[in-house]
């Protein structure tokens, strides 16, 4: 899991580096960028997800709505649920097979702008070829999305995931006890460990791998802060139908899918500062590869010789 991380200054200083590379990186423009990139990339996810609902021995569709009602708003909800009804009837295969090609390719595109953003927020070049870093896009796009629907099946279909593991094995109801406060654990380790994973392979940086950093904790924890707030605000202070009228819904979804975005270059750029502090003659290199390491696993202290009897 994690490792720990070096770290030569303390945090309050931290959040301030952080807040004004969050200001100098301008990651409230690039956000928006990923929130339209994540806008194409959503409703070929919702083809794929329920294509993949109806091989499980289990439903999830109609639990897909509830699990994300207490956090996205209402008018997301009711996109959403729009487009779920208007592609549940179709064929499971050929969902499958346009749902996988449509949301690889558009989040990809998306992935691309979270590689310039963390190379921005390691002030680092991009040496790898332009096809290389859409490979390395495409390949972080099919992993995210794994990451991200185990997570989800796990969120939607927990409690009948775990009725039938233990109907299956003829385990004991204290299984399914067990099952239902321990998957939410897993949930977020899943969750942090693929933002940790975008956070190691999409900046042209040399790292030391770690299952969990900081970066990845904050962006999972500002993701849910970032969603609960705004929902509370769309549904107790805004007023977007008076503004926007038929586009309310559409202009509610890009705002959430951009706090999301913006979420995730907060993270980013919490590890990028944290790396500069661990190695702060690498903020000012101009060439070479850079070698991060403030993630790198710490050595295990010597034990201290005993004297000869």
């Amino acid at each position: 899991m994690f490792n720990g991380f070096r770290l030569g200054i303390g945090p309050f200083e931290l959040i301030k580096r952080t807040a004004k590379e969050v200001i100098d990186d301008d990651c409230a423009g690039i956000a928006a960028q990923l929130a339209y990139y994540f806008a194409l990339a959503l409703f070929p996810a919702l083809l794929f997800v329920v294509a993949l609902g109806s091989y499980l021995p289990f439903p999830v569709v109609n639990d897909i709505v509830g699990a994300l009602e207490p956090i996205a708003p209402p008018e997301v909800l009711t996109i959403i649920r729009q487009q779920l009804e208007s592609i549940v009837s179709g064929e499971a295969a050929s969902l499958l097979t346009i749902g996988i090609l449509g949301a690889v390719w558009s989040s990809s595109g998306a992935m691309t702008s979270i590689v310039s953003a963390l190379n921005r927020a390691y002030d680092i070049p991009e040496t790898r070829p332009w096809w290389k870093v859409r490979l390395v896009s495409i390949g972080l796009t099919i992993a995210l999305v794994g990451f991200v629907l185990l997570s989800f099946t796990l969120v939607v279909a927990g409690p009948n995931a775990g009725q039938w593991l233990a109907g299956w094995f003829g385990l004991s109801q204290a299984f399914d006890t067990a099952w239902a406060i321990l998957r939410w654990p897993v949930i977020f380790a899943l969750a942090t460990s693929g933002i940790a994973m975008v956070f190691y392979y999409a900046p042209d940086a040399d790292q030391d791998w770690a299952w969990i950093t900081p970066g990845s904790i904050v962006t999972t924890i500002l993701w849910v802060l970032f969603s609960l707030t705004f929902r509370l605000y769309v549904t107790r202070v805004g007023d977007y139908a008076a503004t926007y009228g038929a586009l309310a819904g559409a202009a509610i979804l890009l705002l959430w899918l951009y706090f999301s975005g913006l979420a995730l270059l907060i993270g980013g750029e919490l590890n990028s500062e944290i790396e500069h502090a661990a190695n702060p003659a690498l903020k000012t290199q101009t060439t070479g590869r850079r070698k991060f390491k403030a993630f790198a696993r710490q050595p295990a202290i010597d034990a201290v010789p005993q004297s000869a009897n």
